[in-house]
Order: structure tokens, then sequence, then C-alpha cells
């Protein structure tokens, strides 16, 4: 009965936490076009010291998140190939809107499986590619001014 307590707790305090760590991400947004924060985290596998455990189950969250994702980056891909981004950016938002939100529904069920150390590694893994992905973004917006 105790163990059966103590998990409850445990469960209930993991769920705590990354649902403020989801919040924080939302008002942060994605890690930055073309990769998910679970691929980062798998690309950062010796740096995070994962299990192999935790390899595959982020390898799961990964081919969920593609095949949850895929219409929506099929959709922009033709909207790419048809012409100007720009002048179609009201179609646009909303779909890339749907592509952060499922990377970050999949990017906090990632940091579930991680312990704590882990967690605080691969926040600081995620805030840098973030960073990357805004400077880039910046050279994109001062190159087509």
């Amino acid at each position: 009965m105790k163990r059966i307590v103590i998990f409850g707790v445990t469960t209930a305090l993991l769920a705590l936490a990354a649902s403020g760590a989801a919040q924080e991400r939302e008002r942060r947004g994605p890690p930055g076009p073309g990769m998910s924060s679970v691929q980062v985290l798998l690309d950062n596998t010796d740096d995070l010291d994962l299990t192999a455990a935790q390899v595959e189950a982020l390898g799961a969250l990964r081919s969920e998140l593609q095949e949850k994702t895929a219409p929506t980056l099929e959709k922009l891909e033709e909207m790419r190939a048809e012409g100007d981004m720009r002048s179609r950016r009201h179609e646009v938002q909303p779909l890339m809107g749907e592509l952060r939100a499922a990377n970050r529904e999949a990017e906090a069920a990632a940091l579930v499986l991680l312990g704590e150390n882990q967690r605080a590694t691969a926040e600081r893994i995620l805030e840098e590619h973030r960073e990357e992905a805004r400077q880039r973004m910046r050279g994109r917006r001062s190159r087509s001014l």
C-alpha cells in the first residue's frame, strides 16, 4: 500500500513539473524549423546519458510525432511548391501552429521520461537549439529585405 501511495505522489509530481515546463516551452516557442525537440534529444543521446530504454521510448515518440504531423507537412510542402509562401501567410500560420503544438506535446512527453539531471541538461540543449534557430531565422529575414 505504501508503495502505491509513493508511486502515485511521484507520478503526480512529475505531471505537475511537466505541465509547468510545458507552459514555459510554449512561451519560448519551438526548437526551430524542420527539427522536433524529440529529435534534438535523440541527437544528444551521449550528452544526456540516455539508457537504451529511454532511447527506445524517445524513438517511439518521434515516430508518433512524425505520423501525427505528416499530413500538415505535406500541405506545407504542396503550398511551397505552388509558389510564394508570404502571400499565403494566412494559410501557413495555422499549419505552423499545428506543428508547434504537436512538438510541444511530444517534448513534454519526452521530458517526463528523463531523470532530474537529464531533464536539466535536455532543457539547456533545447534552449541552445532554439537560439541557433532564432539566429538562422534572423539571418534569413535580413537577407530577404
